[in-house]
């Protein structure tokens, strides 16, 4: 009869193995989730339930060991010293996932780094695979097996879909503006056939080597800003990390793999109703693509944007957008060094009534978090608001 150590034991290889599955960003997986956001957060979920389970697999143990023979035998199934290779590595997987962990919650990291840590959780999953194998009797081994097959696959995957290999379209940065420091406006052309996105989408882009350019080779997430005829990708991307802040140095030519495009964020948009659209910094980008589309809303709009006072896409952008708005829409630009108290006046302020309106966030956790929750204070339904975060990790 199975023991609560060994259901705990293979439930948190199965959640392991779920979370290495949920991370490959799959069209269906990312539908059902409702957005490649909120499918992240079940990579996660699975990731810290898988933590638990594993957690929980020794402490069984010491309890049935306690059950059988005190506090002495609980203490020697709790204590790696002594023990066999077959436990120590179980103590070894336990240690690694328990380091992942902290890297993941718990510490900010810079991303090349956060990479590397997140990394571990492959030989983690194998040695305990290892541990598990070694104690696990004739009628388990095929399930483990099983469990094993499909964590290797999407290991595999994921490692071809990180270097290009798969699922990738071919670009060219066909234009270069750069605003100001930190912040480069750029447009990728495609080289064979181009990708079709809607307003609020996102893709993955890694750019690669061009005329005197060699580029850093990462994927990251950049949200579309528009493109001339649905054809090109135009996107604003801030200088944040040692990838972007090289990237401001990129020019014409230089080629580029585009993965995507991937979410939902503008897709329940009603046109029949009034709408308020908020933006923090480059979270203007989505917004910027729907007004580039045709029949943005027959119902007023209210676009905020929200930038600090040295904020250079708001100095060099939003002048020139004011003037070509269409009549719905109303730009409301507040500056802040980060008072969301002082934000949340604002737009009471200027907007007006908010119950009826559909919202939609898009920024930093800082400002998109709290703003959320004020909103639902202030009368909309929690359904009638959509976010993205600018954490995706």
């Amino acid at each position: 009869m199975p023991t609560i150590a060994s259901v705990s034991g293979m439930v948190g290889l199965a959640l392991w193995c779920a979370s290495f599955v949920l991370m490959l960003r799959l069209r269906g997986f990312e539908r059902a989730a409702g957005g490649l956001d909120r499918l992240y957060w079940w990579h996660h979920a699975c990731g810290a339930f898988a933590y638990f389970a594993v957690l929980a697999h020794p402490l069984a143990l010491a309890g049935e060991a306690f059950d059988a023979g005190g506090w002495r035998a609980a203490a020697a199934v709790v204590t790696p010293p002594g023990q066999g290779a077959a436990v120590r590595a179980g103590w070894l997987a336990l240690a690694l996932l328990m380091a992942t962990m902290v890297a993941t919650f718990q510490v900010r990291l810079a991303y090349a780094r956060w990479r590397v840590a997140h990394a571990v959780t492959v030989p983690a999953f194998l040695v305990a695979f290892a541990h598990a194998w070694w104690f696990a009797g004739p009628g388990l081994r095929p399930a483990l097996a099983g469990v094993l097959a499909v964590a290797l696959g999407a290991i595999a995957w994921r490692y071809a879909l990180g270097r290009g290999w798969v699922r990738s379209h071919p670009y060219r940065v066909a234009r270069v503006v750069r605003p100001g420091p930190g912040l480069l406006d750029l447009e990728l052309e495609p080289v064979g056939a181009p990708i079709a996105w809607q307003p609020g989408q996102f893709v993955f882009v890694a750019f690669r080597d061009g005329p005197g350019w060699r580029g850093c080779g990462e994927y990251h997430p950049y949200t579309i800003a528009g493109g001339a005829a649905r054809e090109r990708l135009r996107l604003l991307i801030r200088s944040l990390g040692d990838c972007t802040a090289h990237l401001q140095t990129v020019q014409a030519g230089v080629a580029a793999s585009v993965q995507g495009p991937y979410g939902a964020f503008l897709a329940r948009r009603d046109p029949r109703r009034p709408q308020l659209w908020l933006a923090g910094g480059v979270g203007v980008a989505p917004f910027l693509a729907a007004l580039g589309g045709t029949a943005v809303t027959a119902a007023p709009v209210d676009l905020v944007h929200v930038h600090r006072p040295d904020d250079v896409l708001a100095g060099a952008c939003l002048p020139g957008l004011s003037s070509t708005l269409p009549a719905q829409v109303r730009l409301h630009a507040i500056e802040s060094a980060g008072d969301v108290e002082e934000v949340w006046a604002a737009i009471a302020a200027r907007v007006g009534a908010l119950a009826e309106r559909q919202a939609f966030l898009c920024g930093p956790p800082a400002l998109v978090d709290p703003l959320r929750a004020r909103l639902v204070a202030a009368g909309i339904a929690p359904r009638d608001i959509q976010s993205e975060r600018f954490d995706f990790r």
